[in-house]
């Protein structure tokens, strides 16, 4: 992940948008890397779970375990003529370790695959944008102690790239998932999801269509780079604009008091603290190669969640009460950091950067009827949480291998470590990730992607 656009080659006019759509040009893609907006509903039938949450922000997620159809993918995609596309998209993730001592957590440990072909048409919007209409089908497989669940849906997206480099798009898509099977008669058999995320892409010219760019277009431009972009990166007065940890590849997560969990792949399915959730940034380098910036993260979860609980009566799954559950949370993280930037190329600079993190995080719950199942059926009891808020520090580091796709554009990839050396407050209601209660260590690795100017 991440250095895929080393192989981009601008084989078009310098005045043309890109080579997106055209025939026998190859498109690569990293797809909901971080969710803005989701609107979700799902309903297993027979009464048994109806419930709707929504969440908004750049790094959260509800505080239900997310599911498989909003995690990061990687795709490829293929211009067939006439600015058609087919192709698919797909996720994988592997976690191993211990977590927890109950049957219904050590499921949690396992694997998660997913693919999802589909077809596509660009349509160019002027030299500096396209959008990107696809439909298609996904199907997702969760394999557990407790078995394996697969799910099928229908999927609809429709996603804008514009373009700081030629033939390289930061994207934002819009996705709508229907829900069409399950094999788990407790999950969510018929699922409506609205998304908003945001990832990259690029796109990769047939090599036998040769470089047909016109000389006499490039040769006349004032605006040509005078120096290579990894060596104008460690310049004094460079400013730089970062998406950092946009892609977790690897995190051994060690929380205070728990057992450790160990994770490979694109997606969060299993583990979800804050530690590896996207940021973005702000630097500037000063004399020497020196810079200094801060990261900054949010996100805003206003979940409204209802459900209808089921009991048995006369063998058969009956309608039972339902439980209304409103939960507010914000989560923000400000990071300031310092580090040295070296170019080991033209195109590629070692970046190590390090800093203090602070987290803070809110949750205000109400109305929280937790449902109660006795021989003589289903009953409501009566709790609710008023607002709690939590702290943490925590040492960052972060050392980036930078490999430039053009002049100004460039994708990071590297380790990360950050270590709590203060933590304040806990969280009652059992929100996963909202407040960050205790300590916690993460060693992983993860890439992104920058601006600099």
């Amino acid at each position: 992940m991440g250095l895929f656009v080393v192989s981009v080659t601008s084989s078009a006019r310098a005045d043309d948008t890109t080579n997106f759509g055209a025939p026998r040009t190859v498109m690569v893609s990293v797809e909901r890397v971080s969710p803005l907006v989701v609107l979700e509903a799902d309903r297993t039938g027979r009464g048994r779970i109806d419930e709707s949450r929504t969440l908004v922000g750049t790094l959260g997620e509800t505080p239900t375990a997310p599911p498989a159809e909003r995690l990061p993918r990687l795709a490829l995609d293929y211009g067939i003529g006439g600015n058609w596309t087919v192709g698919g998209s797909m996720h994988i993730a592997h976690v191993w370790g211990k977590q927890g001592q109950t049957p219904e957590t050590r499921a949690a440990l396992g694997d998660d695959f997913g693919i999802a072909p589909r077809i596509g048409r660009v349509l160019r919007m002027g030299k500096t944008a396209v959008f990107w209409p696809r439909v298609g089908a996904s199907y997702d497989a969760l394999r557990t102690e407790t078995g394996t669940e697969a799910r099928l849906e229908g999927t609809v997206e429709g996603a804008f790239g514009f373009f700081p480099a030629h033939d390289v798009a930061l994207t934002l898509t819009t996705a709508l998932d229907m829900g069409l099977a399950s094999s788990a008669p407790a999950s969510p058999a018929s699922t409506g999801r609205f998304l908003v995320t945001v990832g990259l892409t690029t796109a990769l010219p047939d090599p036998r269509d040769g470089d047909v760019r016109d000389d006499s277009a490039t040769s006349s431009r004032s605006d040509a780079p005078t120096v290579a972009p990894a060596r104008a990166l460690a310049r004094a007065g460079r400013a730089t604009i970062s998406a950092d940890r946009l892609m977790p590849l690897f995190d051994y997560a060690k929380p205070d008091g728990a057992d450790a969990v160990v994770t490979s792949g694109t997606t969060h399915a299993f583990t979800r603290d804050r530690a590896l959730f996207p940021r973005f940034a702000a630097d500037v380098t000063m004399s020497r190669g020196l810079t200094f910036g801060t990261s900054f993260a949010f996100s805003l979860t206003p979940w409204e969640n209802v459900q209808t609980y089921a009991y048995p009566q006369g063998g058969r799954l009956q309608p039972g009460p339902r439980a209304n559950q409103d939960l507010h949370a914000f989560s923000i993280g400000v990071e300031p950091r310092v580090g040295v930037v070296r170019a080991l190329s033209d195109n590629v600079a070692i970046w190590i950067r390090g800093g203090l993190t602070y987290e803070a995080s809110g949750v205000l719950q109400q109305g929280y009827r937790a449902p109660t199942t006795t021989p003589a059926g289903t009953t409501l009891s009566a709790d609710t949480y008023d607002g709690k808020a939590a702290h943490r520090l925590n040492l960052s580091a972060d050392p980036e291998l930078c490999v430039y796709v053009t002049s100004g554009f460039g994708v990071t990839v590297g380790p990360v470590l950050d270590v709590t050396l203060f933590a304040h407050g806990n969280d009652p209601t059992g929100y996963p990730h909202g407040l960050p209660a205790g300590g916690v260590l993460h060693l992983g690795a993860v890439a992104g992607a920058l601006l600099s100017f």
